[in-house]
């Protein structure tokens, strides 16, 4: 059975951001960009363990995608039969930081949400 996929506050803010710096110079690849990691991600419910375990983290129920220049990091959970993206992260950053701030405080006003609605957010 296919695995539920939801996009943290976080990750969807890194992804806008990616989209907004990219669309400073073109939209035309920003929208190409945004549109083909999104598609990357939507693979991941049907083969939750395909992405790599995140090195610096070591935990095998968090792993990684790789779309140039970006890491795709996200956490499985098997007991919910679910994926969360937490953080769609430069590779040219720091060391990956899964708990931000966003993500801490979220609540029922921002929850997690679907590849769908974020698509639908950004216009695609």
């Amino acid at each position: 059975m296919a695995y539920r996929l939801n996009w943290s506050p976080s990750a969807r803010y890194d992804l806008r951001a990616i989209f907004a710096y990219i669309a400073e110079d073109d939209s035309v690849a920003a929208g190409k960009f945004t549109r083909g990691v999104i598609e990357a991600v939507e693979r991941l419910p049907d083969f939750p363990q395909s992405g790599r375990i995140v090195p610096e983290i070591g935990d095998p129920l968090v792993r990684e995608l790789i779309r140039q220049p970006c890491r795709i990091i996200y956490r499985i959970n098997s007991e919910q039969e679910s994926l969360e993206i937490v953080r769609v992260w430069h590779a040219a950053r720091e060391k990956v930081d899964i708990q931000t701030p966003l993500d801490r405080l979220r609540d029922q006003t921002d929850p997690a949400v679907s590849s769908h609605a974020l698509r639908k957010s950004l216009g695609f």
